[in-house]
């Protein structure tokens, strides 16, 4: 049972981070002072593909599956390396109950970034900050129906160039097999369903 969940879970960090997914493909030029959304929706995707990673380790051990509903309630952390150095540490505390095909979940958690670099096709970004992220998901006869919220700053630095910070603050919702990410990252407007 608690493995059909974390399957349950990887689907769905898997749909949000495609719905994140879509936008323009421009970076930031050389002496810009914000980030493009395109790499705003890549901190984004990140940020959401380790909240989902720590939440399907938490998941993946427990009882054998079970007719009746089986509650669950944990805390797990998970670490991504970042390509160019540095890291991201995610901490997600979850709890519900699920059986065959049905359940409910409420989640919390955060990405702290830490010195966490990558390189990009003319110079180097490097973050720091925090994510946080909360939100409940059901799911009836496995149909997911999720509602979370991300929000948080992140301080920029990229080499050579400037440095500054941008703030989070995203709904993400997802509905029988489509999701949705509305609000803001690093001042652009996110508006995404798929």
């Amino acid at each position: 049972m608690i493995g059909r969940k974390a399957s349950i879970i990887t689907l769905l960090g898997a749909a949000l981070v495609l719905a994140v997914g879509c936008g323009d493909d421009e970076t930031t030029e050389p002496g810009a002072t914000a980030l493009s959304q395109a790499e705003a929706l890549s901190i984004i995707n990140e940020a959401i593909a380790v909240l989902m990673a720590a939440t399907q380790s938490g998941l993946s051990g427990g009882p054998a599956p079970a007719a009746a509903a089986v509650p669950f309630d944990f805390t797990h952390e998970h670490t991504l390396a970042c390509p160019a150095g540095g890291e991201i540490s995610a901490t997600v505390s979850a709890s519900g109950d699920m059986d065959q095909g049905s359940g409910n979940m409420t989640m919390q958690g955060s990405a702290t970034y830490t010195d966490c670099a990558r390189e990009g096709p003319e110079r180097t970004i490097t973050l720091n900050g925090q994510l946080s992220q909360s939100g409940s998901m059901t799911v009836v006869d496995n149909v997911i129906d999720a509602s979370f919220t991300l929000t948080g700053s992140l301080a920029w630095d990229f080499e050579p160039g400037d440095a500054g910070s941008c703030d989070f603050n995203l709904t993400i919702l997802f509905s029988n097999q489509s999701g949705s990410v509305t609000g803001t990252a690093c001042g652009h407007p996110i508006d995404s369903s798929g």
